[in-house]
Formats: C-alpha cells, structure tokens, sequence
C-alpha cells in the first residue's frame, strides 16, 4: 500500500518492509525491537524510516501472570522507553507512527464464539481456554458484568495509549504518533480467525492491514 502510494506520488527511492515483531511479544519487547529497527536503520544504508506501525497490548491484557494482566503503568513506561530510543533518530523527514489499540477481544467470550466449532470439530472454548490456554483472563466470562470488567480491562490501556500519543508529540517533535482505535471499533468475525479461535488467520491479517492503513493520516 505504502509503496504504490509513493510510487504514484512519483517517489523513485526502494522502499524496503522490517518486521521485528514477533509472536507472544509484548510492551516489554518493544525497546529492544526499537534498538533492531535503529541498527537495521544505519547498518542498512537507509536514509529514513517513511512510516512505521505498533501494534501492541493484546499480549499484555491477556497476561495471566498477574491479576488484570501487565499492570497499565508498566506498560506506559514500556512504551515511552521505546520511543524515546526512536527520537533518537534523526532524518529529514519526522518519525510517523501509527500507534494501534487493543482490539475488543471480550467479545471473543460470547456463546457464540465459545461454541463455535473449529479443528476436528471441537469447540472453540474447548481449544482456548482447555487446551491452549489462550488469554483465559479476558475471554473466561459468565455475566454480563464479568464482561465490562475485562472490556474497561482493554478500554483503560486504550486510553493510555491515546493520551501517551499526545504527550509524545509534545515531547518528540521530530515524531509524529497517531493513536488508531480502528481494531476496537470494528467486530471479529469467528470465520476469518485462525484454527485456534484467537489469532487472526489469513483474511483476519489482510483485514487488518486494509483497516489500519484507512486509519493513518499521512499517505491518502
């Protein structure tokens, strides 16, 4: 998407995709993968970085490590510390990083997902909270009031990354950091998720490539 955008803006510099996420990563990982894209940067011969995008939080919501997951201030230092590395960089052009919440993974927990069938025909409650132990402590609910606990859980992180957003703005001005709630606005579809009925299969991917692009205001 990025590279079409500039190549029909007449841009004629390559334009090269780093991914230094890695599966189960969470806020935690998010300064060392900062310190990667720094040497990948100038060990690579780039001349700057054009976009960049952070997806995080799920993992640290759904850590059973502790009671309510990673606590939301650790998560906030987690995050600043990773930013502040990436101010560090300095190019011609700012730093634009679209920062993406936490989708509505609650949601997840409804009969109707929980009963949902998937491999071998057994049902995704069996699959993800019996034998893959998936983000028990958001998707495990009964009531109705069980519900907006963990679903303020993820409201509460989401607010903080909007805020922090703002404030490094202030503070960085050489990044741009633009908060996209996108993935919490929009419902799962059980048929686009993978095999475990937790993580986005394929289509889930693609979708969510095309919604977080439609949100990030630099390249229309």
């Amino acid at each position: 998407r990025l590279k079409n955008y500039l190549v029909a803006a007449g841009e004629r510099r390559q334009l090269d995709v780093l991914n230094v996420a890695h599966p189960g990563d969470g806020t935690k990982d998010l300064p060392s993968q900062a310190i990667k894209v720094i040497k990948e940067l100038f060990q690579g011969g780039y001349d700057s970085i054009k976009y960049m995008t952070i997806l995080i939080g799920s993992n640290d919501a759904c850590d059973d490590s502790q009671t309510g997951g990673v606590p939301v201030n650790e998560m906030r230092n987690n995050l600043l510390h990773a930013m502040k590395l990436l101010s560090q960089i300095s190019q011609n052009e700012p730093l634009r990083i679209l920062l993406v919440g936490i989708p509505r993974i609650p949601d997840l927990g409804t009969q109707a997902y929980k009963n949902a069938r998937t491999l071998f025909g057994l049902k995704c409650k069996t699959v993800r909270n019996k034998i893959l132990h998936f983000c028990n402590p958001l998707l495990t609910w009964e009531k109705p009031e069980e519900y907006d606990e963990h679903m303020n859980n993820v409201e509460t992180r989401n607010r903080m990354m909007r805020m922090l957003a703002k404030e490094l703005n202030a503070t960085y001005p050489n990044l741009q950091v633009i908060y996209s709630d996108r993935l919490f606005q929009l419902p799962i579809p059980i048929e686009i998720m993978a095999a475990d009925c937790f993580h986005p299969g394929k289509v889930a991917q693609a979708a969510i490539a095309s919604e977080t692009w439609i949100d990030q205001p630099w390249f229309k």
